[in-house]
């Protein structure tokens, strides 16, 4: 899988849908989330009204995170974005 297209949903979400694209929503942001995304599935375990934007840089790593989070059923709530070096 590519991991720049794991969330076909994260380019709308950014680019909004009339209103601002966050409005009604509380979110986190994890920068450089790792392999294993701990704080992005920690923290959207913990309260259920938060979404999380997750960024890599490492495509190995990307990869695995996406494992992690969709392995706990979370891919809905936590939205990776690949970063370029």
């Amino acid at each position: 899988t590519n991991p720049k297209h794991f969330d076909d949903t994260s380019s709308s979400l950014l680019q909004g849908g009339g209103g601002h694209p966050y409005e009604l929503q509380n979110w986190g942001l994890d920068i450089g989330t790792g392999a294993s995304a701990i704080y992005p599935l920690l923290l959207v375990n913990g309260d259920t009204n938060l979404q999380m934007l997750a960024s890599e840089v490492d495509p190995v790593s990307l990869a695995s995170a996406k494992t992690n989070i969709v392995a706990n059923n979370l891919q809905k709530r936590i939205t990776l974005i690949p970063i370029s070096p």
